[in-house]
């Protein structure tokens, strides 16, 4: 848990599952009890107190993380060369371990395979009263078979176009790690990469790119489709290895090129000896950061023109107001997807 600087574990004997709830107040009788923030309703009936995190920190006496603690656990992030990454480990068939990262994940669903209902060669199952569309991994990819099992895991992405999983036989771990993907070792279409996690060979998969091959008769509406007609080249000035290859795979096609800085400073060195259609930017960053980066590049006559996108994870009006004041002309967030992609069209169609 986290609660501010301050960091602790919460001990419980058991996970019983994960649901989507309303949070109503607490009674005003038990508002005295800190530790609690609410209550609700569960599925099946029963009422459910929901903890406070901080009130719990409170009650229990959590100290604060020293400031040379915060400086040891900056100084390892950063000696490992590359940013650190929580994930969620998990098994589709027998053989090969399968990662995504949290980030890019809405929820994670306990599902009863007699009620998935095969249309085709598709599968569906009911989710909060939706239909949605089940990816097999072992029928995208050259994996092992799913087992024969009363229940499995439906993994359900953030920002999807339209309502699908990716189908789990096991969940194994969430781990942070250092996240590098060696796009060499296993090429394959429909994998982002791989990487050691735990000692093993971890298979990363590209989640969009399997549903446009489960479903690509989808409706338009739910499609984005960014190739164009003439050449179109792109600067993307991300910090973080991992979203910079996302990021890039996202942008990448059609007649677009994409070509990658890692800071504010190399960008600028890129922009003098390439030109570009479109900056895509993040804003926190090492040696130069987004904003500044931006105001030098507005500051030069012949750059001025160039529309630019600012990318990154915080997502508030003042973070907004800022991006835009320093020169951007659109502000979205790394992980939406579509709404990154449809953002970077209409960008282009008004250069």
């Amino acid at each position: 848990m986290k609660s501010g600087n301050r960091r602790f574990g919460l001990v419980i004997d058991r996970v019983t599952g994960s649901e989507e709830i309303v949070v109503n107040p607490m009674h005003p009788k038990l508002k005295s009890l800190g530790i609690y923030s609410g209550t609700t309703v569960m599925g099946d009936g029963t009422v459910a107190l929901i903890l406070d995190i901080q009130g719990i920190a409170d009650h229990a006496g959590v100290e604060s993380v020293s400031e040379n603690e915060a400086t040891v656990t900056r100084y390892v992030s950063e000696s490992a060369g590359s940013d650190v990454q929580r994930v969620l480990l998990f098994k589709v068939g027998e053989h090969e371990q399968f990662a995504v990262p949290l980030l890019l994940i809405r929820r994670v669903k306990e599902i009863f395979t007699d009620r998935i209902a095969a249309v085709g060669s598709r599968f569906y199952i009911t989710v909060d009263g939706i239909p949605t569309l089940i990816l097999r991994l072992d029928r995208l990819l050259d994996v092992s078979a799913l087992p024969e099992k009363k229940t499995m895991y439906l993994l359900i992405p953030r920002y999807a176009p339209c309502p699908f999983g990716i189908l789990m036989s096991h969940i194994s771990n969430v781990v942070s790690v250092p996240l590098i993907l060696d796009t060499d070792s296993l090429r394959e279409e429909g994998l982002m990469g791989t990487a050691v996690v735990q000692e093993r060979l971890t298979l990363f998969p590209d989640i969009w790119y399997l549903l446009e091959k489960a479903a690509p008769d989808r409706p338009e509406k739910q499609k984005t489709d960014i190739s164009s007609e003439k050449p179109v080249c792109i600067l993307l000035v991300e910090d973080s290895a991992f979203f910079r290859q996302l990021v890039r795979r996202w942008l990448e096609s059609g007649n677009r090129k994409v070509i990658t800085a890692e800071n504010g400073l190399k960008a600028l060195e890129l922009m003098d000896k390439t030109a570009f259609d479109l900056i895509v930017s993040d804003i926190e960053m090492p040696e130069m950061d987004g904003r500044t980066f931006i105001r030098q590049v507005r500051m030069q006559e012949k750059y001025r023109h160039i529309p630019a996108l600012a990318l990154t994870a915080l997502d508030s009006e003042e973070s907004r107001s800022l991006g835009k004041d320093a020169g951007f002309d659109a502000y979205q967030k790394k992980i939406d997807r579509e709404r990154l992609l449809r953002c970077v069209e209409n960008l282009l169609k008004k250069s």
